[in-house]
């Protein structure tokens, strides 16, 4: 995970979700792959720009004019190396409706207004989030179109096994254009969640959720605070680096504040 997903990934454990991450669509249908020949030719050079760096390193002879021999290779990706191509979901999140949970004697809340602004009960809904993390400062409508492709929800609805068979085409069709599906039984809500640095700027409404990691961060950070003693105590179980430096940040944030040497050697911003 890269730090924005495991952001988002203690977010959501942090609101009672079971997250997966990285969660592998194999093999995912060549029917989403829209881009054109030029894309593929970047990346033939990305490749051969690797190959030309990893031959410098070694000295391979096997490399040859900065690629790999490779006879009779088409101008384009044949349609079974598109076919078996493998997309993913950063997150997948399952949370059900009578969550609790005490630190310390003390009752923990969630982020309960974020998820009520995006129609999602807490107390009464099963719900299912596809969660999508972008941690770049700009993001292009077409890339966002892939991430919550047809092809790809339709994985990952299925693997998130609410919904019968038959109702899986009609949640994909809906989240096509909104950013949530309420099953018949109004017991089951599947989400598409994107969480990046900057909202994306839309025409109209978008067909998705959105949270910046800004906000991610400033929900961790309280919670940190709130169970500063416990977490500080408990942070070495924490499995991500990321987490355990958050911890101990926050822990050491008064010291941090206070200690002169510790800002000494951070240069001043340009007049």
């Amino acid at each position: 995970m890269n730090y924005g997903e495991t952001l988002a990934y203690w977010y959501l454990r942090f609101n009672g979700f079971f997250p997966i991450v990285d969660f592998v669509h194999h093999p995912v249908s060549a029917s989403f792959l829209t881009c054109g020949a030029d894309t593929h030719r970047r990346y033939r050079a990305q490749f051969r720009r690797v190959v030309q760096y990893v031959r410098a390193l070694l000295c391979v002879p096997y490399f040859r004019n900065g690629a790999v021999s490779h006879p009779n290779r088409p101008d384009q990706p044949t349609q079974r190396a598109l076919d078996t191509y493998t997309a993913d979901s950063d997150v997948l999140a399952v949370r059900l409706p009578y969550v609790k949970e005490k630190i310390a004697d003390t009752d923990v809340h969630w982020d309960s207004d974020r998820f009520a602004n995006w129609q999602l009960d807490l107390e009464r809904h099963t719900i299912g989030l596809i969660v999508q993390v972008k941690t770049s400062d700009r993001i292009e409508p077409e890339e966002i179109r892939r991430t919550f492709d047809s092809t790809r929800l339709k994985y990952a609805i299925e693997r998130l096994g609410f919904l019968e068979p038959d109702e899986v085409t009609t949640a994909v069709a809906v989240l096509q254009d909104t950013p949530t599906y309420q099953d018949h039984s109004k017991k089951y809500v599947i989400g598409k969640l994107l969480i990046c640095e900057k909202t994306p700027t839309c025409d109209g409404q978008r067909p998705y959720l959105t949270a910046k990691l800004l906000e991610i961060h400033h929900f961790l950070t309280e919670r940190l605070q709130q169970f500063e003693p416990r977490k500080y105590g408990d942070r070495l179980f924490f499995p991500d680096e990321l987490m355990q430096y958050m911890i101990w940040r926050q822990n050491h944030a008064a010291d941090l504040r206070n200690d002169p040497s510790a800002n000494q050697h951070i240069p001043s911003a340009p007049e």
